[in-house]
């Protein structure tokens, strides 16, 4: 799948039927078309290591040395 593939489907996925003009307006178009269009999801499945079958959502979400963020 080569450049403009990409673009085309990502332009389909927003619902535009061309990328906005280069300027600060296109821009903001861009943005809103990709807010309203591609939904945002934050998951953080535990790995099969971390949270044995019967352990608890407190041990699921604990703290680990392979996520330092948590």
């Amino acid at each position: 799948m080569n450049e403009n593939d990409l673009l085309e489907r990502y332009l389909s996925r927003l619902q535009l039927a061309a990328p906005p003009p280069p300027t600060e307006r296109g821009l903001r178009d861009l943005h809103l078309a990709h807010l309203v269009h591609v939904p945002f999801e934050n998951l953080d499945i535990p790995p099969a290591s971390r949270c044995a079958p019967g352990c608890s959502l407190m041990e699921a979400a604990s703290p680990s040395p392979a996520r330092p963020w948590s």
